[in-house]
């Protein structure tokens, strides 16, 4: 007997790489049998791979207004100080895509 599971993943847009490495992550598990949809919440619009092949579904989530991320000094310079702490623009970005749901 093979257990299927149906899989939800979530997957923020911050960069090429993290939306290649959960979209690699939900191929694995759809070629071992399981059912995945996979979130994508787009902090970054530019970004317009889901780094899926598999996948049975992808949503993407996209913002009402738009994203602060694109305004992060490391967006904007990425050779700028890195001691410079912007958790606060995450944190708004994270909480604009929840009051968007």
């Amino acid at each position: 007997m093979v257990l299927s599971l149906k899989i939800l993943m979530f997957s923020p847009a911050i960069g090429h790489s993290h939306l290649q490495f959960v979209g690699k992550l939900a191929d694995i598990l759809v070629l071992g049998g399981h059912y995945v949809h996979v979130i994508i919440s787009e902090w970054d619009p530019a970004l317009t791979s889901n780094g899926t092949k598999y996948a049975q579904r992808v949503t993407r989530l996209k913002s009402s207004k738009p994203s602060q991320y694109a305004k992060m000094r490391f967006r904007v310079d990425p050779f700028a100080d890195p001691l410079l702490n912007e958790s606060s623009i995450f944190i708004s970005v994270a909480n604009q895509f929840c009051e968007g749901i």
